[in-house]
């Protein structure tokens, strides 16, 4: 039931679980979010054997509203507490909630996420996504930061960001263009997470929030294995 739900079956191919009788549908799904404990270490399992031994990382973030910006003072929930307000470039606006931070390899696995409040800055969150990473990362230019960069070269790590149009940049510009054409690939992967995953419309309650950062982040790696 719950990869059905996940990977977005027809009706046609749940007419079996229908046929049990729907009284079974509530106790399937109470099941699956029971099992998000087990979901996460398969996760791990399955990320850090597809992961290791690699030497290049991408990451990136994506906003999670979890409501309208005018609307947030009223809200009666924690979420008016733990969230923050941020600013989504894609759509050139603010809003209230949540931010999520991934760290892929190139092959688009997982190797880490996390969520943070949306007025968090993207490069204070990065260093805690790097445990048991030495390599390469790639990023947008909203990492700049030199103290980042030199922070994570002390741990084995080269931070490759394209410049702002005021800085000059020393790298061959054929350099800067292919590591943007390889950062697309993140890019993607969110565009899955958000198109069929829909990360971005997490629950309203925080232990919500974290349940489905894993259970997605579970369906998501195990669909990339399966292709």
């Amino acid at each position: 039931m719950a990869a059905i739900s996940k990977f977005g079956f027809t009706l046609s191919s749940i007419g079996w679980i229908f046929s049990q009788g729907l009284d079974v549908v509530p106790a399937l799904l109470r099941q699956s979010a029971n099992l998000v404990t087990v979901k996460n270490l398969l996760q791990q399992i399955i990320s850090k054997e597809l992961t290791q031994d690699k030497e290049l990382f991408l990451f990136d973030g994506f906003p999670i509203p979890t409501c309208h910006i005018k609307r947030y003072r009223r809200s009666k929930t924690n979420l008016s507490i733990d969230g923050g307000i941020g600013y989504c470039a894609a759509k050139d606006e603010r809003y209230f909630g949540f931010k999520g931070h991934i760290l892929i390899i190139q092959e688009g696995i997982t190797k880490s996420v996390d969520i943070a409040p949306a007025n968090i800055d993207e490069r204070d969150v990065l260093p805690e996504l790097t445990n048991n990473v030495q390599g390469d990362i790639i990023a947008d230019k909203g990492l700049i930061r030199l103290e980042l960069k030199e922070g994570l070269m002390d741990k084995g790590i080269n931070l490759h960001t394209p410049l702002s149009s005021n800085m000059h940049d020393n790298r061959p510009k054929e350099f800067v263009t292919r590591i943007m054409d390889i950062r697309r690939v993140v890019e993607t992967m969110i565009g899955q997470l958000v198109g069929r995953f829909k990360i971005n419309l997490l629950g309203l309650r925080i232990y919500g929030i974290y349940q489905q950062r894993w259970d997605k982040k579970y369906w998501h790696t195990l669909s990339v294995l399966l292709l």
